[in-house]
């Protein structure tokens, strides 16, 4: 009897468990251990799995709520320093093209704050536009501690972080700190560890490298944007037998712009051959002629020393002394380049480069002429025409300093160098042959054969005289005709001449000048 009431006790107590469990489980209770939650209809297994991620996926209602305000608050502040930014551009005339919502631009680069600064200071502007230019730090920092809390509570965002980036990108832009362009690509790395599916997040990566001149991680990361561009197509494609069959074109625009950019990059690694393989790639799938002109323009610049990338270098740091009115330092820089230079193309031109600066900014102009006198002397063919077109230029600023001599000897009435001068200009081929030997024939007027055979020779160009000098070249004709007694020809020479005068007279009564 005692055996039955244990029994029916004890059954009664592993029913009242069963219940109490089932209870349990249809409200959600805790476990014994507290350590997880088990949802109506879940397995306690499958449960605690899930439980044990939740802090790697998911974040609270609460905790999303507080995300959004931050995000909220980290955006307003970027369009209120992109207004200013834009504003104070506006009132001082900079051109920039680096705003949150515009893609980073290599080559060209952007105003910064320091150089808006500058130039405000010196035009003067008003404390306003000063106030303004100290409020874009401020705003970009308030940005970047929302961003950088939002991400705090939510890791995985991986959009967060890819705006977080951009905004460090901007902000090394504007403030020339390129310790930003290292935050940003710390960012977007971490955006990689999350996600290795989109190729933007590559090429803005290595955008970044590049800016920090990182050039070998720069290349390595635009060639892998590349790869997942192309690798990644078939997103694309909605065709489903075109995906069977392996069909899903890439996005050309792209692809130029990742094979453009690894061109820019090797040049950075002075490696000639590769970018200029990998320019002419990109040539391949350039869908416009602007693109195409940018690689041919990228071409000729790796290719104006025969692939001497330093050469090429050195030109755009002689050139911009030259801007910045440095003329002496870049006179001798331009004659250290031709001493050095591959090719004789090359050589020539800084010789030529260094000639003109000599002659028209530091007075030099004997040395410079004679400097391009010696040029031109290998340089033409057997007829005296430059032995390829790129040669031209040469040709006519020789002869425009002769012929500028020779004015200017006529002016101190030394006949004999001026005569000698012009006669230089004379026998070369350029747009100012004919004005040549009309100065000629001014000045051996006491020759009539002389100043007829001049004048002769440059009414075979008379298109190319100014109205001016062609009154000239008739009135020295007919002077010169009738000294000979060719009354006949000196009276043909006095009729062009009227005529040209009489159709001055006409052009100036209907428009007022020449």
């Amino acid at each position: 009897m005692q055996h039955r009431t244990v029994s029916n006790f004890l059954y009664v107590f592993f029913l009242f468990l069963s219940f109490c469990a089932i209870i349990a489980c249809g409200s959600g209770a805790r476990l014994s251990n507290g350590s997880f939650n088990v949802p109506p209809g879940i397995d306690s297994i499958v449960a605690k799995e899930a439980d044990s991620l939740k802090g790697f996926f998911f974040v609270t209602p609460k905790t999303e709520k507080e995300i959004e305000k931050l995000k909220r608050k980290a955006h307003k502040r970027l369009r209120r320093s992109d207004s200013l930014w834009i504003k104070v551009q506006d009132i001082i005339k900079v051109s920039t093209a680096d705003s949150i919502s515009s893609s980073l631009q290599i080559k060209d680069g952007t105003s910064s704050l320091k150089k808006i600064a500058a130039l405000t200071a010196k035009i003067g502007k008003n404390a306003a536009v000063r106030d303004d230019l100290q409020k874009i730090p401020r705003l970009l920092d308030e940005a970047i501690v929302s961003f950088e809390k939002a991400i705090r509570l939510n890791p995985f965002d991986t959009k967060l972080r890819r705006t977080l980036a951009r905004v460090y990108a901007l902000k090394a832009e504007r403030l020339e700190d390129n310790s930003q362009f290292k935050n940003a690509a710390q960012t977007l790395e971490n955006v990689l560890k999350l996600d290795k599916s989109d190729h933007s997040v590559y090429h803005k990566l290595a955008v970044n490298y590049f800016k920090m001149g990182y050039w070998q991680p720069a290349l390595e990361t635009f060639s892998m944007a590349e790869d997942v561009l192309r690798k990644t197509a078939f997103l694309h494609v909605s065709n489903p037998d075109s995906l069977k069959n392996n069909i899903a074109p890439v996005d050309s625009l792209n692809l130029f712009i990742y094979k453009y950019y690894q061109g820019l990059t090797l040049q950075r690694l002075y490696n000639a051959p590769e970018a200029l393989k990998v320019l002419a790639a990109a040539k391949l799938v350039a869908q416009i002629p602007d693109r195409k002109e940018l690689i041919d323009i990228e071409v000729a610049w790796i290719n104006w020393d025969a692939g001497n990338i330093r050469a090429s270098e050195i030109r755009d740091s002689l050139l911009t002394l030259q801007k910045e009115e440095k003329y002496e330092d870049a006179v001798k820089g331009f004659l250290r380049l031709s001493s050095f230079a591959r090719t004789q193309h090359a050589r020539d031109e800084a010789r030529w480069r260094a000639a003109v600066l000599q002659y028209q900014q530091l007075g030099e102009k004997k040395e410079a002429i004679a400097r391009l006198q010696e040029l031109i002397q290998h340089a033409k063919d057997s007829t005296g025409l430059p032995v390829d077109s790129t040669y031209q230029k040469y040709f006519e600023d020789y002869a425009t300093m002769c012929f500028n001599l020779g004015l200017e000897y006529s002016k101190d009435k030394d006949w004999q160098k001026a005569f000698t001068y012009f006669l230089q200009a004379s026998k070369l081929q350029w747009k100012g042959q004919a004005k040549s030997h009309i100065g000629i024939a001014k000045i051996v007027q006491n020759n009539p054969a002389l100043v007829i055979q001049h004048c002769l020779k440059a009414k075979t160009q008379e298109n190319s005289l100014a109205p001016l000098e062609r009154e000239q070249l008739y009135q020295l004709l007919s002077v010169a005709y009738l000294k000979k007694g060719e009354t006949g020809s000196a009276k043909d020479a006095r009729l062009n001449w009227l005529n040209l005068r009489k159709e001055k007279k006409a052009h100036v009564a209907k428009n007022g000048s020449i």
